[in-house]
């Protein structure tokens, strides 16, 4: 997907959108509000974990723009609220759905440097977080080498980096994967997961309830960053 803004007269915005064949584009007025400045504090939330709406004005048409997020999954909606119609949705990670709106602003304000209309603070938090949000760990972990819990504690503690005392048990396994998660999210991908779940269904079921009580607890201790399993 591709979100290109573009800056023209009288504070009025040009967004297009692009994926595969699908090509939608509309004009956006800067009155009442700047539509720019309002998805950028949308697209800083939803990053934070929250759902959100922004609101185009196209005088006397209104188009929105909805970002929700389930876990590592983003969800994507432009709809017609007069017409209550939508437009196009999309859904898919980080990658596919907040990195193009980014680039479509972060081109927009690179361009437009000087203008006064344009939260420059605002892209800069969005910045920040993008660039932390990109830089979170991330991990693979390929279930077929998987074969009992020796050979599980094995390919984590290869594949994660665990310290020599790895105590190879799943105490010791919170343990480690709650220091790996201090700064940042921890995304491990378990590739063929579905062939553990088909031969060792207790180590998935073990893997899968360690890491929500992992992120339970860094909620109750008022940590944001959590614990993402991608099973495939």
């Amino acid at each position: 997907m591709k979100f290109h803004i573009t800056k023209l007269d009288n504070n009025w915005y040009s967004i297009k959108i692009e994926d595969e064949s699908f090509v939608f584009e509309f004009y956006a007025s800067g009155i009442p509000e700047n539509p720019i400045n309002n998805l950028c504090q949308n697209l800083i939330l939803t990053i934070n974990g929250f759902d959100t709406t922004s609101r185009f004005n196209l005088e006397p048409q209104v188009y929105i723009l909805k970002l929700k997020i389930n876990q590592n999954q983003y969800y994507l909606e432009i709809f017609n609220p007069k017409k209550d119609n939508s437009i196009f949705s999309k859904s898919g990670n980080f990658e596919k759905i907040i990195l193009p709106i980014y680039r479509g602003i972060k081109k927009l304000t690179s361009i437009n440097n000087s203008s006064e209309e344009i939260n420059f603070e605002k892209v800069k938090k969005l910045e920040n977080l993008v660039r932390e949000k990109k830089s979170e760990n991330k991990f693979q972990v390929d279930a077929n080498n998987i074969v009992d819990w020796k050979s599980f504690h094995k390919e984590f503690r290869n594949e994660l980096k665990f310290p020599d005392y790895y105590g190879e048990n799943m105490d010791a396994w919170i343990d480690c994967i709650d220091d790996i998660s201090e700064k940042s999210d921890v995304v491990i991908r378990i590739k063929n997961s579905r062939n553990l779940k088909n031969k060792n269904p207790e180590i998935l079921k073990s893997l899968i309830e360690c890491s929500q009580f992992v992120n339970t607890r860094k909620i109750d201790q008022g940590e944001k960053n959590r614990v993402i399993l991608n099973l495939e």
